[in-house]
């Protein structure tokens, strides 16, 4: 009886194919930390077609410990562990190691790179800016700037709203969203003295509105007028001012 209960077909997410292997790299090339929302994307593609995704998603939780199904979990468990870790490039595998089971593993990189912030907008922005054909063929060029589009659009995605007066938040997600791509192309257009302050306002989270990081640049200029003040001499050059 235990055995046909425990029989695992070819359609049950803890089947394992006899080509499966933890050695496998689902994709290539690996993450090396740029360009997430296209990684993402395909190891998505590839643990689907195992019919593994539900132990990334918390969907396959892992059984009791007299679940005559803990077993093939956890055979399946450390499958998938080994092929996001081989997805990975050197440089990154041992930060996340041991970040078991695959669910945490996968929620590491999640909140580590899938989360959008205003330093990687403003730097695909640049990257949009500065991407031109130069000596590259027409193909070569269009696949990269094709890229940075789609990785902006993984970062930027507006979610959609079916609510009556909209009770879950996405039209404020949305309109915060709309106010940071504002932020990135006023922050863009800045001279080169602000380097340092804008830096500064992209490093905030959660990100400023545009009046408040204006806000920061006009006291950055003030204080600047304030400093450079002391570098006009007076009309009596040793003409000394009582305090």
């Amino acid at each position: 009886m235990a055995a046909t209960a425990t029989k695992i077909d070819a359609d049950h997410p803890y089947f394992l194919h006899a080509s499966d292997s933890p050695g496998m790299c689902l994709i290539s090339p690996s993450f090396d930390g740029t360009g997430y929302g296209g990684w993402r994307k395909l190891i998505l593609i590839a643990l689907s077609a195992k019919n593994k995704l539900g132990l990334i998603d918390n969907i396959l939780i892992r059984p009791k410990d007299d679940s005559p199904y803990l077993r093939y979990w956890i055979r399946c468990n450390d499958m998938v562990f080994a092929w996001l870790l081989n997805s990975l490039t050197p440089d990154i595998r041992p930060s996340v190691i041991h970040s078991k089971p695959a669910r945490i593993l996968w929620k590491q990189l999640e909140d580590r790179y899938g989360q959008s912030n205003l330093a990687q907008s403003f730097d695909l922005q640049k990257q949009l800016l500065e991407t031109v054909q130069g000596s590259s063929d027409i193909a070569t060029y269009f696949n990269k700037i094709k890229a940075i589009w789609d990785e902006i659009e993984f970062l930027d995605a507006k979610t959609v709203c079916i609510c009556v007066d909209c009770k879950c938040g996405a039209n404020d997600k949305n309109d915060a969203l709309e106010e940071r791509q504002k932020l990135v192309q006023f922050l863009m257009g800045l001279n080169e003295p602000y380097t340092s302050v804008r830096g500064s306002i992209m490093m905030m989270h959660p990100p400023p509105n545009i009046d408040r990081a204006y806000y920061s640049l006009l006291q950055e200029k003030r204080q600047r007028g304030i400093q450079n003040m002391g570098h006009y001499p007076s009309e009596s050059g040793s003409f000394d001012v009582p305090t």
